[in-house]
């Protein structure tokens, strides 16, 4: 079956590459193109036609995508089959005189969860130099391979088999044609129907079609989009068949190779009907706009739906009837809501229109990610008074209070209404189980949790959007710039959101022979109007720089002498003037360094003490210069880009008190910092800006000393401070201090690894997750209730674990250390991979998630100052280790597709660069 899922993807997708393998036979016969369109059964899902497909084989070679999709094993097989083809026929180019004829490819369904293609050749000129018998001779000589023949309605069917795979061809003469497919009934079924007449055909089953007259073929693709939902489903498990919409009767377009991306654009006819029937039908009356949107994007978009909304009122009464015949109840349910609660929904299009997108983010969890409703509108303020006031009205009925947070300075509200953008957009907008909300500006933005509001608006102050990400900037210029609606994805953000929905041979695929097709960078699919018809354009980005795992190095970049040996990790930082990245550093007399991105030492003073925390950058004044904070083991400093303490630091810890943990809050974004230190003896003072102890926290006494930072969590607008204690208990305090109910929660095990928050809708559903040293799972609420335990599997006694957060917050993994062993688990307990490693037992593990694919894991021994670095399927970079003594620092540059590793090792400070 492997052998049939590869031979199906790379025949569909690339338009019958595989014909040149060792399966294709015909006579040369002469007949009309038109004549070679009525052998295409009807049930046909997409029909391919081409003139030449050894010249289209031969493009595809040139352009990035065919330097991508050579990696794969299958089109190396694909080669050797045009070399085999070529060197039977006694220096007759059996591929230039069969290939550079006239051929259709049409794919079928072959069942629920199977599919399979025929092919079809008109031939003539050159290839009546090419006797049939010879390549028979060819293969009937092999010793691999079977050769069978049969009659089926007066016409032979031949069949050559691989006695290796079981594979088999099956080909028949009919006529002027050659007519062959993997699947025996499908071609039975076009022999079957030879006599039903031109009224039978696929092209003849779609009234609204314009057939290729006989001048050419050439790169035509037709799309039965009647059939594509039925097509969609092969993939999913067998008990697990969605129901897709259809977009529409059928779609006709040409391909294009671009410099850059895979091009193309044709025609979708508009519906007839009265009674909207197909989703297309829904946006008749719609305008082309400009997609100015897009761009606007998190740049961790997976998927998007975006389209125009210039009239509401026709949107509205479209919708409805389309959902007449697709979802009834769901009508039925949507206007059982408005009539409750007496609101009009066609007043809250008004508002939130002309441009409207639905987005869903990259997210760890797939099964429930973080899913937006964006809008570009003048009317923002308008459509958030509908919102506020239904808000009112549920809030009344509930007898709740309105919830209300700010975040970088903007309100974030709550609809709590279940399926809102599902009542207000159409049921395909559904799974809302929640609806929070925000305007900035021209954009309201509607999104199922708070998180996923303020990590937009994170993006949006950071520049996190499509149009500033380098790849994405690139593929935007080659989409339409107006039109109604539009699909558009980001490949290697939406694989994890695909994966898990496929099946198990599908999903086998995709993670082996497969992978190359998840290096594609996006696509995208948009309609503009066009008289009577949609102009449909799909614009496919391959990304070509995907470098094999055996092949990646370590490229050293720059490496900085120190006076004295390096005493901490190099912080990586931002310099705010020019955005490029530095490197703060303290060596073992105490002097702390700020080196640039070339490796020039800016300044250097010593602190008096060694570091005991990270550093931190803050904008202390929210001018938009930057300052770094760190603790040392009496004081807490702040100090500005050139190394001065600024007014009021540092500030010392009362006498007798050492610094255990030191961390910044800030609560809501707007830069007024607390700054949260941990002490030895197990106290915790917080301070404001002014170096103040805050009332409650002078200091804070626990049971025990910390085992981490003091850190902050907010969900629904409450605030809570979590401190970790090193007797496995964990505290939860209000902004005051005050222990929360159910707190402090007791792990029951050594925990020396940081907690995960899996931030929830409230309290109740805000999960942190411990790991004991012992490998215990622990899973328990905001609200102090252990809601599981789970044991890990332990390979030997002395095996011990950790919890390792991915640096940047969303997901976690768990380390495993066994005599001679290290090993990694995912946030679910299921083993990554497990690798040979000799250590003393002294070990930092770290994880980078960038997303897209990009996971880096680092393990370091601190005695052997060693560090090694895996990609999530346990690839080791490199087969010599990175000198280095601590933690690393990792970042990601979109520009170049590079890693960059900082390293401190003796007294030099080192980056070196590999790509993924």
């Amino acid at each position: 079956m492997k052998k049939r899922i590869v031979y199906s993807i790379i025949i569909l997708l690339l338009g019958g590459g595989a014909v040149a393998g060792y399966w294709y036979f015909f006579k040369p016969p002469e007949a009309s193109a038109t004549d070679l369109l009525q052998l295409v059964p009807d049930h046909a899902v997409v029909v391919y036609g081409s003139d030449n497909l050894k010249q289209d084989w031969e493009t595809l070679q040139e352009h990035p995508g065919g330097e991508l999709l050579l990696t794969m094993p299958f089109f190396q097989e694909v080669q050797a089959g045009y070399q085999t083809l070529d060197s039977i026929g006694d220096g007759i180019s059996f591929s230039s005189a069969w290939l550079k004829q006239r051929t259709l490819i049409s794919l079928h369904l072959t069942g629920r969860s199977g599919f399979d293609f025929i092919f079809y050749a008109n031939l003539g000129g050159r290839a009546q130099e090419i006797s049939l018998e010879t390549l028979h001779e060819y293969f009937l000589d092999r010793n691999d391979v079977r050769y069978k023949e049969r009659e089926y309605e007066g016409v032979t069917i031949h069949q050559f088999q691989s006695k290796e795979s079981e594979t088999a061809f099956y080909y028949s003469q009919v006529g002027d044609f050659f007519i062959g497919s993997f699947t025996g009934y499908l071609l039975e079924d076009v022999i079957r129907h030879l006599d039903d007449g031109a009224a039978s055909h696929f092209f003849a089953q779609h009234p609204g079609i314009k057939a290729p007259d006989a001048s050419s073929l050439e790169g035509r693709w037709w799309v039965n989009l009647k059939r594509w939902p039925d097509f969609m489903n092969v993939f999913l498990p067998a008990n697990e068949e969605a129901k897709w919409d259809a977009w529409g009767d059928f779609m006709e377009v040409d391909g294009v190779l671009g410099d850059e991306v895979m091009l193309w654009s044709g025609f979708t006819p508009q519906g007839v009907y009265r009674e909207p029937k197909e989703v297309l039908d829904v946006f008749q009356s719609q305008e082309n706009g400009r997609f100015r949107l897009l761009g606007a994007l998190p740049a961790r978009t997976a998927f998007a739906f975006h389209w125009q909304l210039n009239d509401p009122a026709a949107y509205q009464q479209a919708m409805y009837q389309y959902q007449l015949q697709t979802a009834p109840d769901f009508n039925t349910e949507r206007e059982a809501f408005a009539n409750r609660f007496l609101i009009d929904y066609e007043d809250f299009l008004e508002a939130a229109g002309p441009e409207v997108a639905m987005v869903v983010l990259e997210s760890v969890n797939a099964e429930d990610p973080d899913k937006l409703f964006i809008a570009r509108t003048p009317n923002a303020s308008k459509a958030e008074a509908w919102l506020r006031n239904l808000s009112t009205k549920v809030a009344e009925t509930s007898l709740d209070s309105l919830y209300l947070e700010s975040y970088l300075g903007e309100d974030i509200r709550l609809a709590d209404v279940y399926n809102l953008p599902g009542f207000l957009f159409g049921q395909v907008f559904s799974g809302f189980d929640q609806t929070f909300y925000a305007t900035i500006g021209d954009y309201l933005l509607l999104g199922n949790t708070a998180q996923g509001i303020r990590r937009v608006l994170e993006d949006w102050s950071t520049g996190q959007v499509l149009n500033k990400a380098v790849q994405s900037a690139v593929f935007l210029e080659n989409t339409l710039e107006e039109g109604v609606c539009g699909w558009f994805l980001q490949s290697p953000r939406a694989w994890s959101h695909v994966l898990p929905l496929l099946n198990a041979e599908w999903q086998s695929y995709f993670e082996g022979d497969g992978l190359p097709w998840r290096g594609i960078a996006g696509g995208s699919l948009q309609f503009r109007k066009d008289a009577n018809r949609w102009f449909t354009a799909l614009v496919v980005q391959p990304k070509v720089d995907l470098v094999a795992p055996e092949d990646r190095r370590f490229t050293p970049l720059i490496s900085v002498p120190l006076v004295q040996n390096a005493a901490s990790p190099p912080h990586v930082v931002r310099n705010h003037n020019n955005g490029m990245r530095e490197v703060v550093v303290q060596d073992e007399s105490t002097f702390l360094y700020l080196l640039d991105n070339e490796g020039n030492i800016l300044w250097r003073d010593s602190v008096g003490e060694p570091l005991v925390s990270d550093v931190r950058q803050i904008d202390f004044y929210a001018n938009g210069k930057l300052q770094y904070f760190f603790a040392t083991a009496t004081s807490i400093h702040i100090l500005d880009r050139n190394g001065l303490p600024i007014p009021g630091f540092p500030v010392a810890l009362p006498p007798g008190e050492q610094v255990s943990y030191a961390s910044v809050i800030d609560y809501d974004g707007t830069k007024r910092y607390r700054f949260a230190v941990g002490t030895l003896g197990g106290g915790v003072f917080l301070y404001n800006t002014q170096g103040e102890a805050l009332e409650g926290w002078n200091p804070r006494i626990f049971s025990s000393p910390l085992a981490q930072s003091p850190f902050h969590v907010r969900v629904r607008g409450i605030d809570r401070i979590v401190v970790p204690l090193s007797d496995g208990k964990v505290a939860i305090t209000n902004r005051r201090g005050e222990m929360q109910d159910g707190f402090p929660v007791d792990i029951r095990g050594q925990v020396t690894s940081q907690l995960f928050v899996q931030e929830g809708t409230d309290l109740d559903n805000t999960l942190f997750k411990a790991v004991t040293n012992e490998g215990e799972l622990v899973t328990f609420t905001m609200a102090g209730k252990v809601t599981e335990r789970k044991q890990l599997y332990k390979p030997t006694r002395d095996a011990k674990f950790s919890l390792v957060p991915d640096v940047l917050g969303q997901t976690f993994l768990i380390g495993r250390m066994s005599e001679g062993q290290i090993g990694f688990l995912d946030a679910n307990g299921q083993e990554l991979f497990q690798k040979e490693f000799l250590t003393s037992g002294n070990v930092i593990a770290q994880f980078y998630r960038f997303g897209a694919g990009r996971e880096v894991i680092l393990v370091t021994d601190r005695e052997q100052e060693f560090s090694y670095v895996f990609d999530y399927q346990g690839n080791l970079v490199n087969y010599r280790p990175l000198n280095n003594a601590f933690k690393a620092g990792v970042l990601y540059y979109e520009s170049t597709n590079a890693f960059h590793v900082y390293t401190a090792f003796g007294n030099e400070v080192a980056i070196s660069s590999y790509q993924p």
